[in-house]
């Protein structure tokens, strides 16, 4: 049985006076990133849309399409310091920038796993079957009271401080992500959202968004019931689908696959037998003309 994967996000500003959000879809190297800039610092956007284009181009570099499975977290990993780097040396090199910083999650699969990794409290959902599961983790003081014990997941919506991180990209010169990683199944689909749609909307939303025609339409009805129910910040989301896919589709996404395939170089092409004996031929009778010329003098 061979699978496709389809992918989409969208975003809507809410109330804030600009959309720190940021999101991208990248099939051909079978991936999906979202970033939320924080929320009052400064730089908001540029982070979250710094944080998306160095996610890409390490993608592209270091995690194409065809890497094995077994080498996906540790370049992830990678992937996350690299990221960091870039946002935090930015904040520092420029005054107007200073204390800038984004969330972070990354969805991808490869040989049959999906992988995902992220920092801060944008989220990854899976949804499977009837069931609606966050497989990233918040790094936030109510998520560590959570943790403790302190308070129920139902009661964290309560707290006044819900959007207080206790890491991001940029913020420090190092930051340790949360990783998580299985077995992608047909039927399977993927959320990934900012703070302005997980924190609007109820797992029975995301479970009527999965069931959309498509990840375009699942993604718009996620952003659009956010803001429609009065989301504090911007909502984002991205969304992508595990089907079971017609042959046609599974040759599609094979092009798509080979299309980031890292380019070989050209091997320079051998003369044949037939050529080699005319370029003899050819410098046997430029000799005996030469002799012939000097022979008449």
């Amino acid at each position: 049985m061979s699978i496709t994967i389809r992918w989409a996000c969208d975003t809507r500003q809410g109330p804030r006076p600009r959309n720190e959000d940021s999101a991208q879809v990248e099939p051909g190297l079978a991936a999906a990133i979202l970033a939320d800039g924080m929320g009052g610092a400064a730089g908001g956007k540029e982070a979250s849309a710094l944080s998306i284009a160095a996610a890409v181009e390490f993608l592209r570099r270091r995690l194409p399409a065809h890497t094995p499975p077994a080498d996906v977290p540790e370049r992830l990993r990678q992937l996350v310091a690299d990221v960091n780097r870039r946002v935090y040396d930015k904040s520092m090199s420029d005054p107007t920038l200073h204390g800038m910083g984004s969330t972070l999650v990354v969805l991808l699969t490869r040989g049959g796993r999906y992988f995902c990794v992220n920092v801060g409290d944008s989220r990854a959902y899976l949804l499977r079957g009837d069931a609606v599961l966050q497989i990233s983790k918040d790094h936030s003081l109510v998520q560590e009271r959570v943790d403790a014990g302190l308070i129920t997941a139902a009661e964290v919506a309560l707290q006044p401080d819900r959007n207080v991180l206790t890491r991001a990209i940029g913020t420090t010169a190092e930051v340790e992500a949360y990783l998580v990683e299985e077995e992608v199944r047909p039927g399977d689909v993927f959320i990934l959202t900012s703070d302005g749609v997980h924190g609007a909307i109820e797992e029975a939303q995301f479970a009527a968004a999965g069931g959309a025609e498509s990840p375009a339409d699942a993604a718009r009805l996620l952003v659009e019931e956010a803001v429609a129910r009065g989301t504090r910040d911007n909502a984002t989301a991205a969304v992508v689908k595990v089907e079971t896919a017609a042959p046609e589709e599974s040759l599609e996404a094979l092009d798509q696959v080979l299309a980031y395939a890292p380019p070989h170089k050209a091997r320079p092409r051998r003369s044949s037998g037939a050529t080699r004996w005319l370029l003899a031929g050819a410098g046997l009778l430029l000799l005996a003309t030469v002799l012939t010329v000097l022979s008449l003098r």
